[in-house]
């Protein structure tokens, strides 16, 4: 939605001290941001002072952009420098003006893959794991949270949600698939939500969805990521 928080996560915990973290935007890949170097911090002045006070750098690399807004939309590139290798992520960022009609569409982006799902602000939306539980531990979390907000360990019989702040009353979790429901859906909720399955072999896989909302008085943002 235009004017919200938009976070680009590099998935990075914890920041070696040797690795370089770059941030570019734009055909012109013009450098906004970069954190491990000499020249730490976030460039206000670069593209005509775009980006002056509305961004912010974490140390881990995940860069915010505050206030957003149309001319916000483009690919952001983040180049990750350390002593043996350098690697890429791209992130898509439209942001997108309000659309004629009451209805309300929460996008999903699931894996890079951009899913559209007719809700109305006030409804239900479920997040589906696609896998056979078999016994599998799992765990979603919001945003950059460390505790769970739901989890399931069918060998402790565990299979809880979270009852407090935003999601207050608002989570279902199926035990047996591992979907997790979000309830009277708002703005609050709108984010990046992580599932982490654990096999029995102790295996373990990630999954990642976006949530982010277009309807009537909104603008909004939908985010497609790329390794």
């Amino acid at each position: 939605m235009e004017g919200d928080t938009v976070i680009l996560h590099s998935d990075v915990h914890v920041r070696p001290d040797d690795v370089v973290m770059e941030w570019r935007f734009g055909p012109q890949k013009a450098l906004i941001a970069v954190t491990g170097s000499a020249n730490n911090g976030i460039d206000g002045d670069v593209l005509e002072g775009k980006f002056r006070n509305r961004l912010t750098l974490r140390n881990t690399g995940s860069l915010t952009v505050s206030d957003t807004r149309t001319t916000d939309s483009g690919v952001y590139q983040l180049k990750i420098i350390n002593s043996t290798e350098t690697s890429y992520k791209r992130f898509r960022l439209t942001v997108k003006k309000k659309y004629l009609t009451d209805a309300v569409f929460v996008f999903l982006c699931i894996a890079g893959t951009l899913k559209r799902k007719f809700v109305k602000e006030g409804e239900s939306v479920t997040l589906e794991t696609k896998t056979e539980m078999q016994n599998k531990k799992i765990k979603w979390f919001f945003e950059d949270q460390d505790t769970p907000i739901a989890q399931i360990d069918p060998a402790c019989n565990v299979y809880s949600t979270s009852d407090d702040g935003v999601f207050r009353d608002a989570l279902q979790l199926n035990h047996e698939t591992g979907d997790l429901t979000i309830n009277s859906i708002s703005q609050e909720h709108f984010g990046v939500y992580k599932l982490k399955i654990i096999a029995n072999d102790d295996k373990i896989s990630y999954r990642r969805f976006n949530v982010s909302v277009d309807g009537e008085k909104h603008k909004s943002y939908n985010i497609k990521t790329s390794a």
